[in-house]
């Protein structure tokens, strides 16, 4: 199977609600700057306009897909070998609402043109209207 063929999961969670099991690669990006305090967003997630434009201005945030995006380019032909049905790739916050929810569907594009079995979960999504 080419590597193009592998299915991947990019895969959103919250640290506060657990860890997920079945990840191969796991990146916490709690260090990111948080729409969680902006009240104006702070019910919304990163499914949303205005969280995704805070997001998007903030310098740190372009680094880091830039270079998990490298990295992940760089790294899952060699993850075939150990996982033919396909790779999870968990991005984890705290709560899982805005900062994964935003990088995992940023990050799913990135890679659809090398890998278009490409898909995203979000997890924590129950949690979001709490």
């Amino acid at each position: 199977m080419p590597h193009t063929q592998l299915p991947i999961i990019i895969y959103s969670f919250g640290f506060k609600h657990g860890m997920p099991e079945k990840a191969n690669l796991l990146f916490d990006v709690r260090f990111l700057p948080n729409p969680y305090w902006v009240s104006n967003l702070q019910p919304l997630s990163g499914l949303d306009l205005p969280v995704q434009t805070f997001l998007a201005q903030e310098p740190m945030v372009h680094q880091w897909l830039h270079e998990h995006h490298q990295y992940l380019l760089k790294w899952l032909p060699q993850f075939q070998a150990i996982a033919q049905d396909g790779i999870i790739v968990a991005i984890g916050c705290t709560g899982g609402q805005h900062r994964s929810v935003y990088l995992a569907e940023k990050l799913a594009k990135l890679i659809q043109n090398d890998y278009p079995l490409t898909t995203v979960q979000h997890r924590d999504h129950k949690f979001w209207e709490l």
